[in-house]
């Protein structure tokens, strides 16, 4: 060993994707969510939501953190899981829209890595010796305490996921849920210390599509899930909090709003002595006759049921008629048994 043979790497070195350098137009790149025993309806409503608000000339792209994800320990850290959860909210994506989807490009984050892993890590390296503990403590998501090394590497990760989408020479904007913001913020700082463009931070209005207020009922019930049957989203959602006439907080109204980009109207079936069917197609008129009583959660209720059911009709053929799909259901299902065990 001599100290000449050390070569020194400039802190602009960073991983090189020729397929996001074949796009040409500004980027515009939406992290999906790290994961879970459960793959969310509202985590996939979320992810369509922040695809549609990409400005208009953007190429969409929509980055999975296996590698990251893996380093957190998500889903046991095991690599099935991961890969698991991430093929069900692709599948739940495509199903639901089609056409979006189309026009994204799926990153994951492992396969770009070892198009030059050298690159790669040099650039996470780089960006730890820059980057202070409290630089990263900062970054992590309210609430959410620095206990371990894999936080650490998983921001450097973020920011050198962050640098190599910025490499192209094309303008990038950043868009994420509530755990990326902080990262997000992390990565600009220090690509603005590298001299390059800075990333722009892209915030999609997002509802929280629980079925009741944080803290009450139990989780299982709260969440309505793209694996769920007819039968679960009826119970969850007759259990849903509806009051009479608080359109301040109704999770089943919210709920329908998400739906109307995707349905287009929204049914309410009532029996003639309680004034017919009623027709939605805006959220506004929905809104205003459940805030005067003209549309009760008597009815709201098993109409949301019977459209999510509806809905869900697509993502539910391709989970009965693809194998990988039925594996991949199954390995979540699996650590959820084991982790309730525990």
């Amino acid at each position: 060993w001599r100290r000449e043979t050390l070569t020194p790497t400039s802190s602009l070195t960073h991983l090189k994707l020729p397929s996001l350098a074949e796009v040409g137009s500004p980027l515009f790149a939406v992290f999906a969510p790290l994961p879970s025993e459960d793959v969310r309806l509202s985590d996939v409503w979320a992810v369509l939501q922040r695809l549609r608000s990409a400005p208009e000339g953007h190429k969409r792209v929509l980055w999975l953190e296996d590698w990251s994800s893996r380093t957190l320990g998500c889903v046991g850290g095991d690599d099935q899981c991961i890969v698991s959860y991430y093929e069900l909210l692709l599948h739940g994506l495509r199903s639901l829209a089609p056409e979006l989807m189309e026009s994204v490009l799926v990153c994951w984050q492992g396969k770009s890595i070892l198009e030059g892993p050298n690159d790669y890590w040099t650039s996470v390296i780089n960006a730890g010796r820059k980057c202070s503990l409290e630089d990263v403590r900062a970054s992590l998501c309210e609430g959410e305490s620095l206990e371990g090394a894999s936080q650490v590497v998983a921001a450097l990760m973020h920011v050198a996921d962050v640098l190599a989408l910025s490499g192209g020479g094309v303008p990038v904007s950043l868009c994420g849920d509530a755990a990326h913001e902080g990262l997000h913020a992390l990565a600009a700082r220090y690509i603005e210390g590298c001299g390059m463009a800075v990333p722009q931070m892209h915030t999609a209005v997002v509802s929280a599509l629980r079925l009741q207020a944080p803290g009450d009922g139990l989780e299982a019930d709260t969440n309505l899930c793209l694996t769920d049957r007819d039968l679960d989203i009826n119970r969850k959602v007759k259990k849903a909090f509806c009051e009479p006439e608080n359109a301040d907080f109704c999770p089943p109204l919210a709920w329908a709003d998400a739906l109307l980009p995707v349905t287009g109207s929204f049914v309410v079936q009532r029996k003639e002595e309680n004034g017919g069917n009623l027709s939605y197609t805006d959220f506004a008129s929905m809104q205003a006759d459940f805030k005067s009583g003209v549309l009760h959660p008597g009815d709201l209720k098993p109409a949301l049921a019977t459209a999510v059911n509806a809905a869900l009709g697509g993502v539910r053929d391709g989970l009965k008629s693809s194998s990988a799909l039925k594996q991949a259901q199954k390995k979540l299902e699996a650590y959820a048994k084991k982790s309730q065990k525990k």
